[in-house]
């Protein structure tokens, strides 16, 4: 599936020793959003909802570490690395501060950047996401993983996409992502997981100052009501919108709505109308 054809695609060197892939767009006036993705997927994978966001703003949608087109170092596949290299990008592109939006993995990097930098998330919203990482279908995940070998199977990365969803996504980004997923080597699979698998956030989200916002659909096979409640509790200025019928991705399963519903939460929080 092609990206927005605003979008420039290119990578970005960080102060950190490593590139990204970064997919951007250009803005006018609006605030900058930092899109980040989930667990084997890119950048890519916010395509949907690309063509439903205000003009006015300036999109991010990096390939994380080890994902996309970014590089793959042998190690720092923990959260608080990813939540450094996004700091860093943040640097290496001038942005002061974004709205920041995370899916999935890129929730628990996008807590972690609240947390590690809070001057430089402006509003914050999660998307099929929790402060902790470990639920049974996460925790299952590692002895598949174990026995992960290259070249990665086809019909793993079709099955573990199609267990993030309860409606379906059209055709072309389906496999497109599955395209992506295939293209990390297992040891990248097993690396991030080992990552974020230990994530656990849940007795720090109180020093997160910025308003939130989170996004879960009621058929989310990964994480749970209790875990959105779980968010809401720790989070001080925390509110939820729960999306009937829909699994781990709202943004690919109703993306019109999702960006609708990201642009009010962010118009409400500045006090503009965005464009």
């Amino acid at each position: 599936m092609v990206l927005d054809s605003a979008f420039l695609s290119r990578d970005v060197p960080l102060r950190r020793g490593i590139t990204l892939r970064c997919h951007e767009r250009a803005g006018a006036g609006g605030p900058t959003v930092l899109l980040l993705h989930g667990y084997g997927d890119s950048g890519r994978a916010f395509a949907p909802i690309l063509p439903w966001l205000p003009r006015s703003w300036r999109v991010i949608a990096p390939d994380q570490r080890g994902h996309g087109d970014s590089d793959r170092p042998a190690e720092g596949y923990g959260v608080p690395q990813l939540a450094s290299d996004a700091a860093a990008l943040l640097d290496a592109l001038a942005v002061r501060e974004a709205v920041v939006v995370g899916h999935s993995m890129g929730s628990f990097v996008a807590q972690q950047l609240a947390l590690d930098h809070p001057a430089r998330v402006e509003r914050l919203a999660l998307v099929g996401a929790a402060a902790c990482a470990s639920t049974a279908a996460v925790d299952a995940m590692a002895a598949e993983l174990r026995s992960l070998d290259d070249p990665v199977p086809d019909a793993f990365v079709r099955e573990f996409q199609k267990g993030c969803l309860a409606r379906p996504v059209p055709e072309a980004f389906f496999e497109d992502c599955v395209a992506q997923g295939r293209r990390l080597p297992a040891w990248i699979w097993r690396a991030v997981y080992e990552g974020f698998a230990r994530f656990d956030a849940r007795d720090r989200l109180g020093a997160v100052g910025c308003p939130a916002l989170v996004v879960w659909g009621d058929r989310d096979a990964i994480f749970e009501r209790a875990d959105q409640d779980a968010l809401l509790a720790a989070l001080p200025r925390a509110s939820l919108l729960v999306y009937e019928g829909t699994g781990h991705c709202p943004n690919w399963e109703e993306p019109e709505r999702f960006a609708r519903d990201l642009a009010a939460f962010v118009e409400a929080a500045a006090g503009t109308q965005a464009a």
